[in-house]
């Protein structure tokens, strides 16, 4: 009885940490803006399966937490470091990866509390004949 106690107790602990793990990844999800003349506008950082993945127009990469706020980009052996101002809220990213470093901003509310970027609609502009 007391080895199944101790067993719950740490599958228990063990789902904890796991939740943990994904609620910190969590702060990271979002879409990050950069300026004009970069090789992307546009880079979103989503939670998926409790591991972070970067996509963009150039591809998608899982993301590695080698420090505070730094991943390694594995895909293409660059590194990704979330930027924060002074109290501690991201602000921006960093990306270093095949000889581009570039600098975004981080765009609030575009992010789904389950990690997934929520993409505006775009609606076609009806055609009106002129001809009529």
């Amino acid at each position: 009885m007391k080895r199944m106690a101790f067993f719950f107790v740490l599958l228990t602990a063990t789902c904890l940490t796991v939740k943990a793990s994904q609620d910190s990844l969590q702060q990271y999800v979002a879409r990050y803006k950069f300026p004009e003349g970069s090789p992307v506008n546009e880079i979103n950082i989503i939670l998926e399966n409790g591991n972070l993945q970067i996509t963009s127009i150039l591809g998608n990469s899982a993301l590695e937490k080698t420090t505070d706020d730094q991943f390694s980009i594995v895909a293409y052996n660059g590194t990704a470091s979330f930027l924060r101002n002074n109290a501690k809220k991201i602000i921006g990213l960093k990306i270093e990866a095949m000889g581009i470093i570039m600098e975004g901003t981080r765009e609030e509310g575009n992010s789904h509390e389950d990690g997934k970027i929520i993409l505006p609609i775009k609606f076609p502009i009806p055609m009106i004949p002129t001809d009529l």
